[in-house]
């Protein structure tokens, strides 16, 4: 087997997360509510928890 190089553990995948990513993970339903209400995302109250911290990711920058 091949030893991987260091490129190939830095490189993003689609399982890969920011710091950002997990910090929204680590909050609640209801705090993501909150701070999506606060952002004015549309349909936040009926999104799930993986769809709010995705919304929130892109809400305008400084938003999170």
């Amino acid at each position: 087997a091949k030893a991987r190089t260091s490129r190939n553990r830095s490189a993003r995948g689609p399982a890969s997360k920011t710091a950002a990513t997990v910090r929204l993970n680590s909050e609640s339903k209801t705090e993501l509510l909150r701070r999506a209400a606060a952002l004015d995302i549309e349909g936040h109250s009926t999104m799930s928890k993986p769809q709010l911290v995705r919304a929130i990711k892109s809400a305008p920058a400084g938003s999170d």
